[in-house]
């Protein structure tokens, strides 16, 4: 008898989820991207050797790790008969996952051969795969093994699935081919008489090796791989060949040479840009200059998604119409801080400004405008000047992002990384890249002309786990006393910042926060930072702890931030999930709003502007979520897992099928995701406690499970 666990919600209230959102910034929109597959609002882009993907038309992207290595070098992706194919450098492998990304195998190894994949295909009935010293092979659903499909030589020059049924190959050595096409899905194939041709001058032909194919009616295209060779196209399946207008192919070897919108829309892309054509291919207009294009696909309608080595960029219009957007990894963040309407923050060696009531970033100074890295260690606002602390500090006055340097040099080697303000003095505080060197602090009562270098008590400990330098990220003021928040212990003065006496050691890493009289500290310690705890003080010195009741339990909280006069921590350890609001008068925490953030592992800032609040991830850029507290919802939506505790299959039931299922461990990191099924395999989970998040008609079930 199978083991039910039933909840009726309409019996016991639960607080609603609501989910953190991604701002989409700051991102790193620079790396390198030479593959892209894209249909609908579902993305998978390589990018700096990492594969991303969106399944909200690039509203947010998520970097794919789950049985794919981390950097994975992806050159080919393709989607055929449920099997999401992904060939990478790193490793010579080729990937496969049948749940669009959430899980992979363990990678294809009898493609050892395999040097770089440059050419995949998929479609239904068919997935083939190439490369270079690695001739076009097709994947054995039954055998589960890579078989070569008469590939003529040892190297993939190209390799496209042109009609439901036809395939075009060339395949050679490195300066020949062999073109070949099978209208049966690779069941048999046609050798061309002649290799095609093109006229290099002086009536001299040379072959045209080809690298990208295209059918549109009954005209073959064909794009080769040598830059400077012209578009060629066929109107009798190769036996003549004649050239485009278009006098240059690309210069890559890899991915997507031609789009078919449709017989009378084609597009291609060369060493300058992307090409239109509306007479199946004889003549060319540029429509997008853009350089060292690998790849690109049609995405949500008629976007156009494409790689470079520059990052990927997304046009309107089939290319033609506005840039959308150039997606990337979320990256590194300084603090956050408001000014001018605007929530201000460095990443990607730009200064950034969100403004809520667009949802939008823009950039407001970058590295090429003011001639200087700029970093992303530090903002501040004080007064009317904004100040940048990274490489160097920059400076702007009256209000204006026009940033003027002070070089690191005058700060004895140190990276300068917070400033500040206390009275009439500013506070400077530097870096070292050697771990030896102990944190420097500079202090100016003439308001930056002078600095005069302040002195420790003691010895100040090595950086956390005694692997990076310790530096100091934030200052606090309480009664006279300054408090420096350090990447390892922390750090008091009493002469406001002259002299200062370290606590703490290697092993403890915390967070400082003011709050009605007291100094609280977030504090992880011990080697493996898993002895968490909760304190406050009045002096620095003596610590009392802070009681965790209301919290699901002792140890469900992360992190402690004073936010407008109220108290805040994170719990996304154990339901109920979401910010939780210290009560003064009950000496207790609340739940303020419930909600989940992102697969990322730690929460660096909690800000609030303008009623929302906002997270700032460790390398997740920044997310938000609404600071109206949510109110108790009573659901009328019976939910039930079963078996519970569950060793192989889970099946899920609720009044029609869900929508949405995501699995989190005790750590609140998301285990897989899944979109409109009711029965899951949860074999691969290891044995333990998770929750299952079930997502139906905008309303959200949070049940535990036990995996045996």
């Amino acid at each position: 008898m199978k083991n039910l666990i039933t909840i009726c919600l309409f019996l016991t209230p639960i607080w609603a989820l609501s989910q953190f959102q991604f701002t989409n910034s700051p991102l790193n929109t620079n790396g390198e991207s030479k593959a892209v597959w894209a249909s609908g609002d579902t993305a998978f882009v390589g990018f700096d050797d990492k594969l991303l993907r969106t399944l909200y038309g690039g509203n947010t992207w998520e970097h794919l790790t789950n049985g794919i290595p981390e950097t994975c070098d992806p050159r080919t992706i393709n989607v055929s008969e449920g099997h999401l194919i992904v060939g990478t450098n790193s490793g010579n492998r080729t990937y496969m996952s049948e749940d669009w990304g959430d899980t992979f195998d363990n990678g294809s190894q009898s493609l050892s051969p395999l040097l770089i994949p440059t050419h995949g295909i998929g479609g239904p009935g068919i997935e083939m795969i190439g490369g270079t010293l690695h001739g076009p092979h097709s994947f054995d659903t039954e055998t589960e093994t890579w078989t070569e499909a008469e590939a003529g030589g040892s190297l993939t020059h190209g390799l496209d699935l042109v009609a439901e049924n036809e395939i075009w190959q060339c395949a050679g050595g490195v300066t020949s081919g062999v073109t070949k096409y099978s209208t049966d899905l690779g069941q048999s194939w046609t050798t061309l008489p002649t290799e095609p041709q093109v006229d290099i001058g002086g009536g001299i032909l040379f072959s045209a090796i080809g690298q990208g194919f295209a059918k549109v009616g009954d005209r073959i295209l064909l794009g080769t791989n040598i830059t400077g060779f012209p578009v060629i196209y066929s109107d009798d399946y190769g036996v003549t060949w004649t050239p485009a207008d278009l006098p240059s192919t690309t210069y890559s070897d890899y991915g997507q040479r031609f789009l078919k919108v449709n017989d009378d829309h084609l597009l291609t892309v060369n060493v300058t840009g992307v090409w239109k054509s509306t007479d199946q291919g004889a003549t060319w207009e540029l429509i997008r200059t853009l350089a060292q294009i690998n790849s690109m696909a049609i995405f949500r309608g008629n976007h156009l998604l494409i790689s470079t080595q520059n990052g990927v960029c997304e046009f309107e219009n089939y290319g033609e119409g506005e840039f959308v957007a150039k997606p990337g990894l979320a990256t590194h963040t300084s603090n956050l801080v408001q000014y001018d309407g605007l929530l201000l923050a460095t990443g990607s060696d730009a200064l950034v400004g969100f403004d809520p009531s667009t949802f939008s970033w823009e950039t407001l100074t970058d590295a090429e405008s003011v001639g200087y890295e700029i970093g992303n260690e530090y903002v501040a606002v004080i007064g009317d000047s904004t100040f940048i602390c990274g490489a160097n500090i920059l400076s702007s006055l009256n209000g204006s992002y026009d940033f003027q340097p002070r070089m690191v040099g005058e700060f004895g080697g140190h990276y300068p990384n917070y400033i500040a303000q206390f009275g009439d003095r500013k506070i400077i505080c530097g870096r070292h890249t050697n771990i030896l060197q102990g944190p420097k602090i500079w202090t100016s009562d003439d308001n930056g002309i002078n600095y005069t270098e302040s002195s420790w008590t003691n010895n100040v400990a090595y950086g956390l786990g005694g692997i990076v330098d310790n530096h100091i990220e934030n200052i606090l003021s309480l009664d006279g006393t300054l408090y420096a928040d350090m990447s390892a212990g922390y750090a008091v003065s009493t002469d406001n910042g002259s002299t200062w006496t370290h606590y703490g050691d290697t092993n403890s890493n915390n967070i400082l926060t003011v709050h009605n009289g007291y100094v609280y500290r977030y504090l992880l310690a011990g080697f493996f930072q898993d002895e968490k705890s909760l304190t406050r003080s009045q002096n620095g010195i003596d610590w009392e702890d802070v009681p965790t009741t209301g919290l699901t339990s002792e140890n469900d909280y992360q992190g402690i931030w004073s936010l407008n006069g109220s108290l805040y921590t994170y719990n996304d350890f154990n339901t109920p999930f979401g910010l939780y609001k210290w009560n003064d008068q009950s000496a207790s925490w609340e739940l303020q709003i419930g909600t989940v953030g992102p697969n990322y592992p730690f929460l660096d800032q909690l800000y609030q502007f303008d009623g929302a609040f906002y997270g700032l991830w460790f390398n997740g850029g920044v997310w938000t979520v609404s600071g109206e507290p949510d109110n108790v919802l009573e659901y009328e939506l019976e939910a039930t897992i079963y078996p519970n505790p569950a060793a192989d299959q889970l099946t899920i039931q609720t009044s029609s099928t869900p929508e949405q299922i995501m699995i989190f461990d005790q750590q609140g990191r998301i285990i897989s995701t899944h979109y409109n099924i009711s029965q899951l395999d949860v074999s691969a989970l290891s044995t333990g406690i998770y929750y299952v998040r079930i997502s139906l008609n905008n309303q959200e079930v949070i049940k535990r499970l036990i995996i045996n």
